[in-house]
């Protein structure tokens, strides 16, 4: 069995309002919370998550994922220095 050591999602991999189904959505945004627990997730913010509400961004932050909105970070990941940065548009 692999064994992921790091979740970077991108822009345009996310749901946006106005094309998904409700229910579409919801199961996208609890798909996003179970992810922190198979290995730390990333999220890089790009200019379609404008549709995400503040909710939204409390909702990655109490599940730990990582938002990078035109910012980085330091991760430690197997013992190596890594920085991970996102930009907005």
């Amino acid at each position: 069995m692999t064994h992921l050591t790091l979740i970077i999602i991108g822009h345009r991999t996310t749901f946006i309002r106005k094309s998904l189904a409700h229910e579409e959505e919801d199961t996208a945004i609890e798909f996003l919370k179970t992810l922190p627990s198979i290995a730390p997730t990333f999220y890089s913010v790009g200019n379609h998550e404008w549709y995400f509400t503040q909710s939204d961004y409390s909702t990655f932050n109490s599940h730990h994922i990582t938002l990078l909105d035109n910012s980085n970070c330091k991760v430690e990941i197997q013992g190596r220095r890594l920085r991970i940065g996102g930009l907005s548009t």
